[in-house]
């Protein structure tokens, strides 16, 4: 929520860009349900792009939530089942 100058930590000009990046996804979701916004890399809807998640960083962009297909589909059944292994 852009709260970097809350905390007593020797953030970066980087940081604080990160940051106000992100409010600015979460208040352009908050008010109108879509993250996206003037000056902000597009955040592509689930439903138009499975499998990607957004990276927000020294490159911000949709990333692959995991490698490759076999990762995401460890992924997927991992948490489709919300259950943790039980130890015998």
């Amino acid at each position: 929520m852009n709260s970097l100058s809350k905390s007593d930590r020797p953030f970066t000009d980087a940081d604080r860009k990160i940051a106000n990046m992100m409010s600015s996804y979460w208040l352009n979701f908050a008010t109108t349900g879509d993250p996206n916004g003037k000056g902000l890399a597009a955040w592509p809807a689930v439903d138009k792009k499975p499998g990607m998640t957004m990276q927000l960083g020294d490159k911000t962009g949709p990333i692959p939530v995991a490698g490759t297909k076999a990762k995401l589909s460890f992924f997927e059944q991992f948490f489709a089942n919300p259950r943790p292994p039980q130890v015998p």
